[in-house]
C-alpha cells in the first residue's frame, strides 16, 4: 500500500465513525415530553414522583434550561421519577396555567400532592435538576441520628421489618456552604 491509498482509507473509515457516532448521538438524545391536561392528571393520579415545567413562551434562558431538563430526565427516571413540561400556549391546567409565574419555576409532585417548586434560576444544570429533585424527595425517607437515644428508637422500629444502614456524615454541604 502505498501512503496515499493508506491515508484514502484511513480518512474514509473516519468519516464513517464519525457519521455513525453522530447519528448515534442525536438518536440517542431523549426529547422532553409534553403533556396534555389530560396525561397531567393520570401522572398526578400514578401516586409517583414526577417534575412539571408549565411552559407559556420560549425565550433564550428558558430554551437553556429546557435543555438542562431533557437532560435529566434521563437520570431521574431511573429513580421512576417522571420529567416533562406542559406547553400552557395550548393546554389550561387549573391553577398552574393560570399563574403568571409560571415561567419562573418547575414542580415537583409525588402523587397529586405538590411537593416543592424550584425557582428555575436554581435548577440550572443536570446536577443541579438531579440533586435538588432527589433531595426533597428522600430528605423525609432518610433519617439523621445525632443521639444514642436516635439510634435506639431506629433500631427498635425497625427490628424485624427491615435493614438499617448507617454512614458517618462529617458534614453536611461543601465548605463553601458552610463557611461563616
Amino acid at each position: 500500500y502505498s501512503f496515499a491509498k493508506m491515508s484514502h482509507w484511513h480518512f474514509c473509515l473516519c468519516l464513517i465513525l464519525l457519521y455513525a457516532g453522530y447519528f448515534n448521538a442525536v438518536g440517542g438524545m431523549k426529547t422532553l415530553r409534553t403533556l396534555n391536561q389530560q396525561h397531567f392528571i393520570n401522572i398526578l393520579q400514578s401516586g409517583k414522583a414526577s417534575l412539571i415545567y408549565f411552559k407559556r413562551t420560549t425565550n433564550p434562558p428558558i430554551r437553556l434550561f429546557l435543555q438542562q431538563l431533557e437532560k435529566s430526565s434521563e437520570p431521574l427516571e431511573e429513580y421512576g421519577i417522571t420529567v416533562a413540561q406542559v406547553n400552557c400556549a395550548t393546554e389550561k391546567v387549573p391553577k398552574y396555567c393560570e399563574n403568571e409565574d409560571v415561567l419562573k419555576k418547575a414542580y415537583l409532585f409525588r402523587g397529586n400532592m405538590m411537593l416543592r417548586s424550584f425557582a428555575i434560576d436554581t435548577l440550572f444544570d443536570v446536577d443541579a435538576i438531579v440533586s435538588n429533585v432527589l433531595f426533597i424527595l428522600l430528605f423525609n425517607e432518610i433519617k439523621y441520628v445525632s443521639s444514642l437515644a436516635d439510634l435506639h428508637d431506629i433500631e427498635n422500629d425497625m427490628k424485624g421489618r427491615g435493614d438499617v444502614i448507617f454512614t458517618f456524615v462529617r458534614a453536611v454541604g461543601v465548605p463553601e456552604h458552610r463557611a461563616t
